[in-house]
């Protein structure tokens, strides 16, 4: 187990103050598609794998001299903690973060910098792909298989920031599953049961991080009477987490990070992936068609 304390610097937020830590999240290697699906997967329990992003090329290939001068003209949306600042090239965000980090250091601040928060290169930029593999111990990855395409998110995204970028809390959707494979630098984590804050996102909208600042105005309430509980880690270089869907995060920079994240599901959560995605294919359609009356 690996367990930092709430008063670590990087942390922001009133969870982080009067919040109760539970612990870390175990560091596992050499996990077997079973030993996985019986002591994570069906217990819905985060891991850390040490040993799968050194069988990757992107453990050397990915840095940051070689996305500015392979990809340096690719825009992406920036942010920060989900607010958008706009699209920068990733030369243009790998010069940003150069000049923020080297800012900080004489002149430090507490101000939240951009965030390139997920560039989607699956259909764009399909020779990444070859990279990087879905952990065999996690089984078949059934949007890739099984999913109609029109509703398959495509959710592989590749994540830049500089020391102190931040996400808010948030729960990915779909009710897919993540993980998160740390390439560069090291991110310390926030993670929350959905249980233990029913009585604060009331829907999906607020669940994705949508409302505004750092801390949805019902959680100051909803402490003063609810113990909230949390695991904290730090994910290293060459580290990958997995948690289940559901479970709220929020994440911080320690340093400058390059992460690839992509979501995922299988037999054991088909029904409920399948429903949500539904779901939101009519909530679209229905938005489109009124958009064309109005």
């Amino acid at each position: 187990m690996d367990q930092a304390t709430a008063n670590e610097p990087g942390f922001r937020g009133i969870l982080a103050e009067k919040g109760t830590c539970i612990g870390g999240v175990e560091r596992r290697s050499n996990l077997s598609e079973e030993e996985f699906r019986e002591e994570y997967l069906k217990p819905k329990k985060a891991v850390i794998l040490t040993d799968e992003i050194a069988k990757w090329n992107a453990s050397t290939k990915w840095t940051w001299d070689y996305f500015k001068s392979e990809y340096g003209d690719v825009k992406a949306p920036t942010g920060i903690t989900f607010q958008p600042q706009g699209a920068m090239t990733i030369a243009e965000y790998s010069d940003y973060v150069d000049r923020y980090e080297q800012e900080r250091l004489t002149n430090p601040t507490d101000a939240i910098p951009r965030y390139l928060e997920g560039w989607y290169f699956r259909e764009s930029h399909q020779e990444l792909l070859e990279d990087f593999q879905n952990p065999a111990c996690f089984g078949a990855d059934w949007f890739a298989t099984k999913f109609p395409k029109r509703f398959n998110p495509i959710a592989t995204a590749i994540i830049f920031g500089p020391t102190g970028s931040y996400t808010k809390l948030h729960y990915d959707g779909q009710s897919s599953r993540n993980w998160l494979a740390q390439i560069t630098g090291r991110k310390r984590w926030m993670l929350i049961e959905a249980e233990e804050l029913t009585d604060v996102f009331k829907t999906k909208a607020e669940s994705a991080g949508t409302y505004p600042g750092m801390d949805h105005p019902a959680l100051a309430k909803h402490l003063e009477t609810h113990e909230v509980r949390y695991r904290d880690c730090t994910t290293n270089p060459g580290e990958l987490l997995f948690f289940p869907s559901r479970v709220y995060h929020q994440v911080v920079g320690l340093e400058p990070t390059i992460s690839l994240t992509h979501n995922w599901f299988n037999d054991t959560n088909a029904r409920r992936v399948y429903w949500e995605s539904m779901l939101l294919h009519m909530r679209a359609m229905f938005q489109r068609t009124k958009s064309k009356r109005a």
